[in-house]
C-alpha cells in the first residue's frame, strides 16, 4: 500500500491519503474520502443549522474560487500542465514549462519509495 493523491470532489484539488489513513479508514470499514479536510469541515459546517457562530464560521472559512483559495492574497498565473495539459493556476511566475499540483507531486515523487510514519 502506498500513499496516493485524490482529486476532492468539492474543490477540485489534490490531497494526499497516507497509508497511516487508508489504514484507519479499512479498519472503520470507511470508502477512500471523496473531499479534501477543509471541504470535509466546511460541509460539517454548513449542515448546522440555527446557530450564528456556525455561519460566521462558514463565512470566515476558506472557500475556493477555481483552484486558488479565495482568501489567498499571493498572486496566481494560469498554467497548462506540461504533463496533462490541464489549465491550473500556480502561486509563481512561470519561467517556462510548469506542471500543476498534482503532476508536480508525482514528478518529484518519482522512483521513490513511500514510507509510514506509523511509529512517529
Amino acid at each position: 500500500m502506498d500513499d496516493f493523491l485524490i482529486e476532492c470532489v468539492d474543490c477540485e484539488d489534490d490531497f494526499l491519503f497516507s497509508v497511516k489513513d487508508q489504514e484507519f479508514y479499512k479498519q472503520q470499514g470507511f470508502e477512500d474520502p471523496k473531499r479534501c479536510r477543509g471541504c470535509r469541515r466546511a460541509r460539517k459546517n454548513r449542515t448546522k443549522t440555527n446557530s450564528s457562530r456556525g455561519n460566521v464560521y462558514n463565512q470566515n472559512r476558506t472557500q475556493r474560487n477555481g483552484a486558488v483559495k479565495a482568501n489567498d492574497n499571493r498572486p496566481h498565473w494560469s498554467i497548462v500542465c506540461i504533463d496533462c495539459n490541464k489549465q491550473a493556476m500556480v502561486p509563481f511566475e512561470p519561467q517556462g514549462p510548469a506542471r500543476c499540483k498534482r503532476c508536480h507531486w508525482n514528478f518529484k515523487n518519482r522512483g521513490r519509495q513511500t514510507y509510514s510514519h506509523a511509529g512517529r
